[in-house]
């Protein structure tokens, strides 16, 4: 399987990329050799790096992701990393869950090494699939002074019944006002109104803006990682250009919850959810063109 233009550059290069693309990683090994070789073999320019950030973990993938030569990986060790986490978490008064925070703090450790001007987080469950896709969310970035931020929502396509049905049958906001105001749980307040932005599955952003205001991607009151930077960059006076969700769908894929359905003590959606994802995978790893890119070895290598 060939590369079309190899825009990567490698750990050793003295050459600047443009952007880099960082995804934390924990356990799994045949996901993120899908998620590395999808990037190489459809990754066509600008110029870019990947930095992959491992939160201790302790099977053959990290093996594997040492072999990889053209990303920096970045091993965060087990005794270090889970007191630093629970260190954080009592700051934030118990939330959001350790391994979140090891995600969050993951793309934080990968922000400080970046060397491109433009910074892209990723989930090891999102699968590009089309050549074009980093340059298309480049250009966004650059279509205007005070655009902070680019990416879409959940690449979904809900049918108005599903939408209503979501809405009708979510719980949440009805459990947080009593805890509120029944149990006078000061933890449970008032949530921002949630505003579209781009999801952490797949975002880019300025890599200085975020470095000179000292920006982390530690969820806080429940939003996700890309929520947070959405809410930091607005006051900071930053935008969002989002991606239509049909255009997005056309250029990855995102398995939402598979890293929960593949490593059962990261789990945190409800079964349903899980089981899907886990459906989901089944029918993907099935797939000939998949098969044919899993076992495209050479894309591991750097030349």
């Amino acid at each position: 399987m060939g590369i079309p233009q190899d825009a990567v550059v490698g750990p050793d290069s003295t050459e600047a990329p443009l952007v880099t693309i960082c995804i934390p990683h924990f356990q799994v090994m045949e996901l993120m050799q899908f998620c590395l070789r999808a990037i190489r073999q459809y990754t066509d320019g600008p110029k870019y790096e990947v930095i992959v950030v491992d939160t201790a973990s302790q099977d053959e993938s990290l093996d594997w992701l040492r072999s990889v030569e053209w990303i920096r990986l970045i091993e965060r060790r087990d005794e270090e990393l889970w007191p630093q986490m629970q260190a954080i978490q009592d700051a934030h008064e118990g939330n959001p869950p350790l391994w979140v925070l090891a995600m969050n703090t993951a793309l934080d450790t990968g922000l400080e090494h970046a060397r491109g001007r433009y910074f892209l987080i990723m989930h090891s469950d999102t699968i590009v699939k089309q050549t074009g896709w980093l340059t298309r969310m480049v250009d966004r970035l650059e279509s205007g002074e005070k655009v902070g931020s680019v990416g879409a929502m959940k690449l979904e396509m809900d049918s108005l019944l599903t939408r209503f049905l979501k809405k009708s049958t979510d719980t949440k906001p009805l459990r947080l006002w009593l805890r509120r105001n029944l149990l006078r749980d000061e933890r449970a307040k008032p949530q921002l109104k949630r505003e579209p932005c781009a999801r952490d599955y797949c975002a880019l952003y300025h890599t200085d803006v975020l470095r000179e205001n000292k920006l982390s991607f530690i969820t806080r009151g429940g939003y996700s990682a890309g929520e947070v930077l959405h809410y930091a960059l607005k006051k900071l006076g930053y935008q969002t250009s989002l991606i239509p969700v049909r255009e997005m769908m056309g250029m990855m894929d995102h398995i939402a919850h598979a890293t929960g359905a593949i490593v059962p003590e990261l789990k945190h959606a409800r079964n349903r959810t899980v089981n899907k994802a886990q459906r989901r995978l089944k029918s993907l790893f099935n797939r000939n063109d998949v098969t044919d890119l899993m076992n495209a070895e050479s894309l591991d290598k750097l030349a």
